[in-house]
C-alpha cells in the first residue's frame, strides 16, 4: 500500500472514530528515528509527520509534548506513555490538529481519551466531547477511584481500564468486551452499562463486583446474543432493562454460574428465551423478576422469597410447587395468578398493599402513610406497592394505584 495513502487513511480513521489501532499501520511506514528532549520520534517517509513513540524519563511526574518539531506535526503512537507510571499531568506545547490536554489528560482528535496520567489519584469526570476511551487509555492507573461519564453513552475499548485496582464504580458505558475493558479491576463493585445496542455481555472473573445494572435505553435484541456470568464471587444484583422493544430475536440465552452471593436477578421482559442458573448461583437467590416468554431453569429454591412478574404474560417457574415460602407478584390480570392457584402458591397483586385481596383507596392510604413514616411496610407489602419496580415504593407508585382505581389506567405493573 502506498505509504502516503496509509497516513491519509489513519488521519481519516481518527476523525471518523475508527479504532486507534490504525495508528500502528501508519507507524510501520516510518523510517528515520529522531531524538529530541527525551522524546523518541519516527519520521514518516514523506517527512510531514513525526510519530511519538517513547519518552526517556520513566520517573517523570509531568510531561510536556511538543505540538510540532522542526515544523513537522507530532502524532501520538499507541501506548507511547504506558511505561511512565508516575505522571500526574500531560501538557501540549503549541497548537496541534490532533492532540490536546484537558485538565492534564491527553485527548485525541477532541473525542477520544488517549492517555490518563497513571500517577494521578482520585476521581475523574470525562469532558463532554469525549465519545470513546481508547485501548489502554487508563491502563495501570492504580489511583483512579471513580470515573463520571457524560449523560450520553461513551464507548470503552478493550483494556481501557486494565489493572485500575482502585476503581470502584463506573456508570454509562458500552463495552465491546466487558471482561477485557475492566480486566484486573479487582475492587470494581458497581457498573452500569448503557447504549443503543449492547453487542454482548460476558462478565467473569470479577472478584469485587457486587452489582451490574443495564440501563433501560439499552437494547438486547441482537440475534443469538451472548449473556454469560461466571466466577463472580461477590455479585449480588443483576438488573436487565425492562422496557425492551418488540423483537423476533428470542434465541438469546442467559447463563449464570459460580456466582454464590447472587440475591436479586431481574430478567428482561422480552428478547430472552431462557435463563439457566447453576446450583451455586441459585442457592441464595431471594428475588427473581421474570419476563413474558422466558424459561427459567435453576435446581434449588430454598431462599427464594419473591417472584415478580414483569408482564401479564409471564409464566411462573414450572418447578415451583405449593409449600415453598415464595410469594408471586403480578398485575391483577397476570396469567400466573391461575397457575399459582392450581399449585397453591401465594399470589399477591400489585397495588394490594394492605393484603386484603382488593385494590382500593385503603391501599393508597397505607402507602402514603408509609411514605410519611406513620407506618412501616414489610417486604411483601413493599413489593406489592412497588408498581414501577424500581425497588422503592414512593409517590409515583401511589399515583399509579390511584389511576387504576379510578379507571384512568387499565393495568397495574
Amino acid at each position: 500500500m502506498n505509504k502516503m495513502r496509509v497516513l491519509t487513511l489513519f488521519l481519516a480513521g481518527v476523525i471518523c472514530g475508527c479504532p486507534l489501532k490504525a495508528n500502528a499501520e501508519a507507524i510501520s511506514t516510518a523510517e528515520a528515528v529522531i531524538q529530541r528532549d527525551g522524546f523518541t520520534f519516527t519520521e514518516s517517509d514523506n517527512g510531514n509527520l513525526l510519530f511519538l513513540k517513547d519518552y526517556a524519563d520513566k520517573k517523570a511526574t509531568e510531561i510536556t509534548i511538543p505540538a510540532e518539531v522542526d515544523g513537522k506535526q507530532v502524532v501520538l503512537s499507541d501506548y507511547c506513555f504506558r511505561d511512565c507510571p508516575n505522571v500526574i499531568n500531560f501538557y501540549v506545547d503549541g497548537e496541534s490538529e490532533t492532540i490536546s490536554s484537558i485538565d492534564g489528560v491527553l485527548i485525541y482528535a477532541q473525542t477520544v481519551l488517549f492517555a490518563y496520567p497513571q500517577g494521578r489519584e482520585g476521581d475523574y469526570t470525562l469532558p463532554d466531547d469525549v465519545q470513546r476511551i481508547g485501548q489502554y487509555a487508563c491502563s495501570g492507573c492504580k489511583g483512579l477511584t471513580e470515573i463520571a461519564f457524560p449523560e450520553r453513552t461513551v464507548d470503552v475499548e478493550s483494556y481501557a481500564f486494565e489493572n485500575c485496582t482502585a476503581l470502584t464504580e463506573v456508570n454509562g458505558t458500552v463495552c465491546t468486551d466487558f471482561c477485557l475493558s475492566f480486566q484486573g479491576c479487582s475492587h470494581l463493585k458497581s457498573i452500569t452499562l448503557g447504549g443503543a445496542v449492547l453487542p454482548r455481555l460476558i462478565v467473569k472473573n470479577m472478584p469485587g463486583l457486587e452489582k451490574i445494572d443495564i440501563a433501560e435505553e439499552t437494547l438486547l435484541n441482537n440475534i443469538g446474543m451472548q449473556m454469560y456470568f461466571s466466577n463472580n464471587p461477590k455479585l449480588q444484583e443483576i438488573y436487565f432493562p425492562e422496557n425492551q422493544q418488540e423483537s423476533i430475536h428470542l434465541d438469546n440465552t442467559l447463563i449464570i454460574e459460580k456466582c454464590p452471593e447472587l440475591k436479586t436477578l431481574k430478567l428482561p421482559v422480552k428478547c430472552l428465551q431462557s435463563a439457566v442458573l447453576d446450583s451455586e448461583s441459585a442457592g441464595k437467590l431471594e428475588t427473581l423478576y421474570i419476563g413474558q416468554k422466558t424459561d427459567v431453569t435453576m435446581p434449588v429454591y430454598q431462599n427464594m422469597k419473591s417472584i415478580v412478574c414483569l408482564s401479564s404474560e409471564a409464566v411462573v417457574l414450572p418447578e415451583l410447587n405449593g409449600g415453598e415460602s415464595v410469594t408471586v407478584y403480578g398485575s391483577p390480570e397476570c396469567n400466573a395468578q391461575k397457575t399459582c392457584a392450581e399449585k397453591e402458591i401465594s399470589f399477591r397483586s400489585f397495588g394490594d398493599v394492605n393484603a386484603d385481596n382488593q385494590i382500593d383507596i385503603l391501599d393508597v392510604i397505607t402507602l402514603n402513610k408509609a411514605m410519611f413514616g406513620k407506618v412501616s411496610l414489610n417486604d411483601y407489602a413493599a413489593a406489592a406497592a412497588d408498581i414501577n419496580k424500581d425497588g422503592k415504593p414512593d409517590a409515583s407508585d401511589s399515583l399509579s394505584i390511584m389511576r387504576y382505581i379510578v379507571k384512568l389506567d387499565e393495568t397495574l405493573g
